[in-house]
């Protein structure tokens, strides 16, 4: 097929032997796709080949303090579109 040769070996990009590789994995928090705070990644690895596949980012305790802070505010009343009781029984 024209434009799907590879022109490296699967094991030079990092890939699985059937050419698996991920881009990098984030964070979700506010509907955005972000890196952790620190920056921190760790490398997932297909245990059958040894080799990495994905890069994960590692969320830490500023991440989660972030995440609970969006949280509540989506939950805050003031901020929710309200709904007649009579629609939601």
């Amino acid at each position: 097929m024209a434009g799907t040769a590879r022109t490296e070996p699967a094991a030079a990009r990092g890939a699985g032997a059937d050419g698996l590789r991920l881009p990098p994995l984030k964070l979700l928090v506010d509907g955005d796709w972000r890196d952790a705070c620190s920056g921190a990644t760790f490398a997932t690895v297909d245990p059958a080949t040894g080799q990495v596949i994905a890069s994960v980012t590692e969320s830490g305790a500023d991440d989660i303090d972030l995440a609970v802070r969006v949280a509540r505010r989506a939950l805050d009343p003031g901020t929710r579109a309200t709904v007649p009781s009579a629609a939601t029984a």
